[in-house]
């Protein structure tokens, strides 16, 4: 008998352990590579299965990438709301806006101040400020008018002092002031009572939230040891909810992120 060998080979696979990012399925929060790298909280992301979906878009340097709502670059993002640069266009048309008051998970606020442009009547002065405070330069808009000449400035904060309560804006009364362009807009922080505290030029606001309810969808989406925010619309409908970390916890509040994780406490020396 001819002998022979038996060789036995054990191999041993080793399965990475995925990241949020990198599971399939999961958000990708990641914006941008080689260059500047960006990251954004959930719920938002660059993928489909990311429930607010942006967009990760190349600058003129391909090394650079900034990130985009629909059309209108990103400034900053917060628990509670998304800050748009809207930066000065002549003929940007209104129609052009009017997606950010339709959509199911976010809308401007009240506290925005829209600069608007070709208005077929005077518009009421219903800014915090005066127009005529804010310098414009008429050459962008190919004008020989003077600087601020034919931008109204369109205000509801007047309102957010009376029983009403009015948090968003009206995309209707928007369209009432019969103007078709909107210029710019100002984000004006006030104390709740009318007066203003600061302003952030070429800003806009959205509110934003999840679609649903704390009472149906909280245990399935927000994490351990966070509470749930009902957001309400100002006719006292509810719009969604936000999850945020209880006190002595940090993260983002939501199973699909970070989740909530105690913070360390120093012990005194």
């Amino acid at each position: 008998m001819i002998p022979f060998r038996i060789i036995v080979s054990i191999f041993i696979i080793v399965f990475p352990i995925p990241t949020r990012a990198q599971s399939k399925g999961a958000c990708n929060s990641s914006c941008g590579s080689g260059g500047k790298t960006f990251t954004v909280q959930y719920p938002f992301g660059f993928s489909d299965s990311c429930p607010i979906r942006l967009n990760c878009t190349s600058k003129n340097n391909v090394s650079e990438s900034e990130i985009h709502l629909g059309q209108f670059p990103v400034s900053s993002i917060t628990s509670k709301s998304i800050f748009l640069n809207l930066r000065d266009e002549c003929d940007r048309p209104i129609k052009t806006i009017e997606p950010l008051f339709y959509h199911p998970n976010y809308s401007p606020t009240v506290q925005n101040s829209l600069l608007l442009k070709n208005c077929n009547k005077t518009q009421p002065s219903d800014c915090v400020f005066s127009t005529s405070l804010l310098q414009f330069n008429s050459k962008t808009c190919n004008s020989s008018s003077k600087s601020g000449d034919n931008v109204s400035c369109f205000s509801q904060q007047s309102v957010v002092g009376n029983k009403k309560q009015q948090k968003f804006l009206d995309l209707q009364a928007v369209h009432n002031t019969t103007c078709k362009s909107v210029f710019s807009s100002i984000f004006v922080e006030s104390d709740g009572n009318g007066l203003a505290l600061s302003y952030q030029f070429h800003m806009l606001e959205l509110r934003w939230w999840l679609k649903g309810t704390c009472s149906s969808n909280s245990t399935s989406i927000c994490s351990n040891n966070s509470n749930c925010l009902d957001v309400m619309s100002d006719d006292g409908g509810f719009l969604g909810f936000l999850c945020s970390c209880n006190n002595g916890f940090r993260g983002d509040g939501y199973n699909g992120g970070e989740g909530c994780r105690k913070t360390s406490t120093a012990i005194p020396s």
